[in-house]
């Protein structure tokens, strides 16, 4: 759709979003019904999901800003759709499986999903969205991120979120890709750990969505 540019911004993501789902969300969110059509085992992996993501993206695009590096609108984008495809996996299973113990028997498959073809499926979602090319290649970028600036930051925020404890399915931070992030980065820990008290604010605004599900 020419009336659009290449979605590299929030702002621009936002405004390709169908406007009736936009509306639905909102109105789940004020009558505190937001997800609880999802079996809770669900609803709590999407929960934990959300919260690693949203720390993630707010922390990219901060450490965008400190390094001067890349672009912090980019690097929150980046951040925020790098593993877009993981949720929708989960909620399509969702909608094939019937209570927590169905969803529980389908958990194989969604490991498997995220270690060998989430890359390439958000390639194609964001793709069908119109999102710009840096972008829904960002993915695949990010298996070598020392060689890239950005992957590099989105990189850290990873690690950073895994280490305040935004973890989710099972997943855990590695100490030695946080290191070599801050060698790239020329970034020490002293600096980093100011990280969770620059986004506080931002951070619990997007976080309070979640607390009724």
């Amino acid at each position: 759709d020419p009336k659009y540019p290449p979605v590299t911004t929030m702002k621009q993501a936002i405004r390709r979003l169908d406007k009736h789902k936009v509306v639905q969300a909102l109105e789940e969110v004020a009558a505190n019904s937001f997800g609880r059509h999802f079996p809770d085992v669900t609803r709590h992996l999407l929960r934990k999901m959300w919260t690693h993501i949203i720390f993630t993206a707010h922390g990219a695009r901060e450490l965008a800003r400190w390094t001067k590096k890349a672009n912090p609108e980019e690097a929150f984008v980046s951040a925020m759709f790098k593993d877009v495809a993981v949720p929708v996996f989960v909620c399509a299973t969702t909608r094939l499986a019937k209570g927590d113990q169905a969803v529980l028997n389908y958990a194989p498959e969604i490991i498997d999903f995220v270690k060998t073809q989430q890359r390439g499926m958000g390639n194609y979602i964001l793709g069908s969205w119109h999102f710009a090319e840096r972008i829904r290649e960002f993915p695949e970028r990010s298996i070598n991120p020392l060689d890239d600036n950005l992957a590099t930051i989105v990189g850290l925020a990873t690690e950073l979120a895994f280490e305040y404890g935004y973890t989710y399915g099972g997943q855990s931070g590695n100490t030695q890709k946080l290191e070599s992030y801050l060698n790239a980065l020329e970034l020490d820990r002293s600096t980093v750990t100011t990280l969770i008290e620059v986004i506080g604010p931002s951070l619990n605004a997007a976080l309070s969505i979640i607390r009724p599900i």
